[in-house]
């Protein structure tokens, strides 16, 4: 794609730009389009599946690229009418398995995901809630026995138990690319798939410098772009862990942090 930009401005969805309750405030809306008729390229960077992307957008507006999955594929204006990506680096297929496994033993619900679809062991409310709130339909089905590469895979537990996602964790860290996006949701993906590497990516693709690249997020997930950014923002509801490791803070999620910070970055930059 021969596109190139000055600036690129990289935003995470979930409690970054969307409240807890899974809205866009007018004041981020509008902020996304003003930074966008600047000239500088807005991209969200998401644990999140394109479906999951284009559900959102209704209510944010057109960006110019969303990396989806944590990292493992990036879809170019979505929107319109583009197709799927395809997935740079699945989960593999003999780590799936046992991931999935390691799962049932524990009793931990667990949805995995292809480009195009997600499945299920067997419903469970938490799934559920999840589904419904970014916008994709669970499928049930034996995990063990699906052929699709997984983009990745999705641990969810009740929040009393979330030692159990601790314990998947350390026992799969050294082999797969495992990240906490909520207290009780771990992300599981290839060991080579981060946030960063993908921004890292479509930064050189658009001739963006990395000086030039600002990333904003709240969770751990979102530390990798905050490593190869020139300036990283943590939302004020971030962890201690992902503040520490912003240039700068800015207001929560519920108080429109995206669009005070980018209102600022326009000042202090001149776009």
């Amino acid at each position: 794609m021969l596109m190139s930009f000055a600036w690129m401005v990289a935003l995470d969805v979930d409690r970054t730009i969307l409240t807890n309750d899974y809205r866009v405030l007018p004041e981020v809306r509008a902020r996304v389009a003003e930074t966008r008729a600047a000239g500088v390229a807005v991209v969200l960077c998401t644990a999140r599946s394109p479906q999951s992307v284009a559900f959102i957008l209704e209510e944010l507006g057109s960006v110019d690229a969303a990396i989806c999955y944590g990292g493992v594929a990036t879809w170019y204006r979505p929107g319109v009418g583009c197709a799927l990506p395809a997935l740079d680096s699945p989960v593999p297929p003999a780590l799936c398995r046992e991931v999935i496994l390691a799962c049932r033993e524990r009793n931990v619900a667990l949805a995995a995901y292809t480009t195009d679809a997600v499945y299920t062991d067997r419903t469970d409310p938490l799934l559920d809630r999840e589904f419904a709130l970014t916008g994709v339909e669970g499928r049930v089905a034996d995990l063990t026995s699906l052929d699709a590469p997984f983009a990745k895979l999705l641990a969810i537990s009740a929040v009393e138990r979330v030692a159990e996602l601790s314990h998947l964790k350390s026992r799969f860290a050294e082999r797969l690319a495992c990240h906490f996006s909520l207290a009780n949701y771990l992300e599981i993906t290839h060991p080579d798939v981060s946030k960063g590497r993908a921004l890292e990516r479509l930064g050189t693709s658009w001739a963006v410098p990395r000086d030039r690249l600002i990333a904003i997020g709240d969770s751990e997930n979102d530390l990798p772009m905050f490593a190869i950014a020139g300036l990283s923002i943590a939302m004020g509801n971030a962890s201690p862990t992902v503040k520490a490791a912003a240039n700068r803070i800015t207001a929560s999620n519920e108080d429109g942090g995206v669009a005070m910070a980018l209102a600022e970055c326009a000042d202090e930059f001149d776009w």
